[in-house]
């Protein structure tokens, strides 16, 4: 076997076995990884599904306290006719669209009753009440209940009239398709409802293996792998009130798919590197073997006595010639070798780089995802919650309203940073203050600054002015050096604090950040600010943080300084041209209030697929004294403009059937009037060219009151008219 194939076969072996060792290694922790992601969206579907379930229990169970209360029906309790009686019931399942409304008299005896669905008998009833009275809480007054081939949601309220008890109130409805697919469009899982082995009712048109059927109550949820019409789900089930169970199943199918997909095209990329890596050793081989020809013919010559061609240089004949070739071959190789290392070496820098760059692309896009599908809850939760900050609540309930007002403002402020950090756009500069953008990126660090045991402490100057730039920029900035001294850090001592400092030197802002850290070493400062180069630990950076923002600083005609000292700590100071504003203008964003005053006689049209969004909105302009009509859809909405004229239109951008671009296009159609858009997308710049052309503004999701009102006053002004 000749030389060449001797080397050929081995390397080709070996590299084919690390492609294949390679290509198991990313299947299997892309499979894992898969599951554990698969697991957690079970684990969050259920949570959505519960809390979403007792929601649904609770606007029932409000709906039916106002039936309670009503005066008329008090009356004809008290009367106990019965004939009136089932005449009000039929009334009430009417109006609220109940399937069964039925009252119990204060024996616990069916006294009158009215229902659609003939299994909602006196006998399912008298099982509900029965049900309901067994569990002893007196704070659970309904549950989810089954009835024959149905899932139904049902509640029961005491009809007290001054102090006596004259029975109790039983409402109840069945959980239609349409539920289901909120469900399933809330969890993002296929769900079905069984009870006592029976299937009633389910999103997945095809039919569920046996092992989805059924659990024990007490059991708890269970997760386990099904096959369903050859695709493999995730499966997790659990118990409503130890009466119904319910299943939710998660598709593997789309993530099995990308996966093979991979793992095809990593097994083409490795073979033809293979075959590459193969035919250059050849080469290589070649090239090399071809002057020990030579060399064999000259020890050969040496071997027949002829001393003139010894290998030595020391002569200038083909021999000498050959040696200093081969010697020049050498250092050339070895010249080439260092390049060649070199240029390894910045390959798999770039390659690190275009890794993190995809990886950072990545992580915005599901951000942005996330925070898009928090926005419409989230606004309704902000909303309702200043409205209860703004009520009269007796004093025992003011703590418990604080901190939920608390909490959804905070959910509202880090939506906001998701948002503004996920949007991909181009540098646009202007009049920024840059203690927002510092407070941003705190809140935007929360978590990992508190548990990191990293206290930021803000000294914040007064009548700081605002600068030039532009702002998610700046963010990147301020959280490269935040990032890093808290890494440093949690490296070094496990606790400590970074001191942040503005203040202005004559027409220049300084932004000055300090750690009590580690420090940097002498001999690494000049270094500091290269591309690529880190001083933290391995798998802890790209060494890109600091040069990219050296690279943001000098664009904005400022400068970046570092000092350090090894045991005492890092601070970099920042220095940006300020700009010249109007007085007045150097306070926090968002100071001055809408008045929420408007003149009288308004009349406005609402656009929203959300039926909380709509509600919210209807209820911020009947406390403006603004009179609301809603719609769920653009053609409804459409039918409401030909018969009213509004004095402003508020739509949604992004709606089922007719969007909130073509609904503007057809009512501008028919009459103009101010238009306010509202959007939980991120804002691209295809909505700011049409914002842009059609001269309209629009209001991202979440917002709060005052952001929604400050919006309105610049479409119908404000004033008591």
């Amino acid at each position: 076997m000749k030389f060449g194939l001797k080397i050929i076969i081995p390397v080709a072996c070996i590299m084919a076995l690390l492609v294949v060792l390679v290509l198991g290694v990313v299947y299997a922790r892309a499979t894992r990884e898969m599951q554990q992601d698969a697991v957690q969206r079970l684990q969050t579907a259920d949570s959505v599904l519960r809390q979403f379930q007792t929601f649904r229990l609770e606007e029932l169970n409000r709906i039916t306290e106002t039936y309670v209360f009503d005066p008329r029906f008090r009356a004809v309790v008290q009367l106990q006719e019965k004939g009136t009686m089932d005449f009000l019931l039929a009334e009430i399942m009417k109006e609220a669209s109940f399937d069964v409304a039925a009252v119990f008299d204060a024996d616990g005896r069916l006294f009158a009753s009215a229902r659609h669905m003939p299994e909602l008998d006196e006998d399912w009833l008298n099982r509900f009440h029965q049900a309901l009275v067994s569990t002893g809480s007196p704070d659970l007054t309904g549950m989810i209940f089954d009835a024959g081939a149905h899932a139904v949601e049902a509640v029961e309220q005491v009809i007290r009239v001054g102090g006596t008890v004259y029975g109790s109130l039983i409402v109840a409805r069945h959980i239609d398709e349409s539920t289901m697919f909120e469900y399933r469009a809330l969890t993002g899982c296929d769900v079905m409802f069984s009870a006592g082995g029976q299937r009633l009712i389910r999103t997945l048109e095809v039919d569920l293996p046996d092992q989805t059927a059924g659990i024990s109550a007490g059991n708890g949820p269970l997760r386990t792998d099904a096959v369903i019409d050859e695709q493999r789900y995730v499966m997790r089930q659990g118990m409503f009130d130890d009466r119904i169970q319910y299943t939710l199943l998660f598709s593997l199918e789309p993530s099995l798919a990308g996966l093979a997909e991979t793992q095809t095209l990593l097994g083409l990329i490795g073979f033809f590197a293979v075959m590459i890596g193969v035919v250059c050793t050849w080469l290589i081989l070649t090239r090399v073997t071809r002057p020990l020809v030579d060399l064999r013919a000259g020890a050969e010559s040496i071997g027949k006595g002829d001393f003139s061609g010894a290998i030595p240089i020391q002569s200038r004949d083909e021999l000498g010639q050959l040696a200093r070739a081969f010697n020049e071959m050498a250092v050339s190789l070895a010249a080439s070798r260092a390049a060649l290392e070199e240029t390894v070496t910045t390959l798999r820098d770039t390659r690190a780089r275009l890794v993190q760059s995809e990886k950072l692309s990545a992580v915005g896009e599901f951000i942005s995802g996330v925070a898009h599908e928090l926005n419409n809850p989230l606004t309704v939760l902000v909303g309702y919650a200043q409205y209860l900050q703004e009520s009269k609540l007796p004093a025992s309930y003011r703590d418990d309203v604080q901190l939920i007002a608390d909490a959804a403002e905070r959910s509202h402020k880090i939506v906001q940073n998701l948002l503004s950090f996920a949007r991909q756009k181009r540098p646009e500069r202007k009049p920024v203050h840059l203690h927002d953008i510092i407070d941003d990126v705190i809140q935007f660090m929360h978590y990992e600054l508190k548990t990191g045991n990293v206290e930021v402490i803000r000294q914040f100057g007064d009548d700081i002015p605002r600068v030039n730039a532009d702002a998610q920029q700046l963010q990147q900035v301020v959280m490269n050096l935040v990032n890093n001294a808290r890494q440093a850090i949690e490296d070094d001592r496990g606790e400590g604090t970074i001191d942040i400092i503005t203040d202005t030197s004559g027409d220049t802002v300084r932004l000055t950040i300090r750690d009590n850290g580690p420090g940097i070493p002498e001999e690494m400062k000049s270094r500091i600010f290269d591309p690529f180069f880190t001083t933290k630990k391995e798998g802890r950076g790209t060494g890109l943080g600091l040069s990219v923002s050296f690279g943001i600083v000098k664009e904005h005609d400022g400068t970046i300084q570092m000092h350090s000292r090894v045991g005492e700590g890092t601070t970099f100071e920042i220095e940006l041209p300020a700009v010249a504003t109007a007085d007045g203008d150097r306070h926090d964003r968002n100071d001055v209030k809408p008045s929420r005053a408007y003149r009288k006689g308004l009349r406005a049209l609402v656009v929203d697929d959300e039926p909380a969004i709509l509600k919210l909105i209807a209820d911020m302009l009947k406390r403006s004294s603004i009179y609301a009509d809603t719609a769920t859809n653009g053609n409804d909405a459409l039918r409401l403009a030909g018969d009213h004229d509004y004095d402003v239109v508020l739509c949604d951008w992004k709606m089922p059937g007719m969007s909130g671009q073509e609904f503007y296009r057809a009512i501008s159609a028919v009459r103009a009037c101010p238009f306010l858009f509202m959007t939980g997308d991120v804002l691209n710049d295809r909505m700011k060219s049409f914002m842009e052309s059609e001269k309209t503004r629009i209001i991202s999701k979440p917002f709060t009151i005052d952001e929604f009102h400050r919006a309105l006053e610049l479409e119908v002004g404000g004033g008591t008219g």
